[in-house]
């Protein structure tokens, strides 16, 4: 199993890397703050060291594992923000299907 830690390490980084470059910066949601702006560039940098960390795996015992590990935190927020996203996205979907039920409570006077 050890000799498949530099494939998946690096696909898993590259993915993560591709991921906090491009899909921040496109479509409606590309107007970031100061705040999201460093956070998806501090999360392509742990994922570039990740990418150091899969080409170094055959060859260093300490710091290739250390670089790989530092790659989890962005890989990780990669795969839950879209989860987050949607989920968010579906409650806000649900919301209106409340509202007019108690628009017509407050305005009509029912209880």
């Amino acid at each position: 199993m050890r000799q498949w830690v530099g494939p998946i390490g690096f696909l898993g980084s590259a993915a993560s890397l591709v991921f906090w470059l491009v899909v921040p910066y496109v479509g409606a949601g590309a107007d970031l703050s100061r705040t999201g702006e460093a956070l998806c560039v501090v999360f392509a940098v742990l994922s570039a060291a990740g990418l150091v960390g899969a080409a170094m795996a055959g060859t260093s015992s300490r710091l290739a594992p250390a670089l790989l590990a530092l790659a989890i935190v962005p890989a990780i927020g990669a795969l839950l923000v879209p989860g987050v996203l949607v989920s968010v996205a579906t409650l806000l979907a649900l919301r209106p299907l409340e509202a007019p039920a108690a628009a017509r409570r407050q305005v009509g006077g029912e209880k």
